[in-house]
């Protein structure tokens, strides 16, 4: 499997595995100067005591809008059938 894509660099699952969990801990660990990727260089949150410990998590939540339409299936013996889905 090739990672990251476009790379070039192919990889068994295990070593997708691996490469996926350092990119994890390197966004939401701390690095040398105590301060996270996440943060995006806040100093508020990287060293106030009030807000260094803890991890920003945003959830994106998303709603899908299905229309309810008509699909139409011909089968082998030429007869059709309609459904309707939504």
């Amino acid at each position: 499997m090739e990672c990251p894509t476009g790379s070039g660099d192919y990889m068994n699952l295990v070593g997708v595995a691996e490469e996926i969990q350092h990119r994890i801990i390197h966004i939401f660990g701390r690095d040398a100067e105590n301060r996270r990727a996440l943060n995006g260089g806040k100093e508020r949150l990287d060293h106030d005591p009030h807000f260094r410990d803890y991890v920003w998590f945003y959830e994106v939540r998303t709603r899908y809008h299905f229309h309810r339409q008509a699909i139409t299936l011909s089968t082998r013996s030429s007869s059709t059938r309609t459904m309707v889905v939504g």
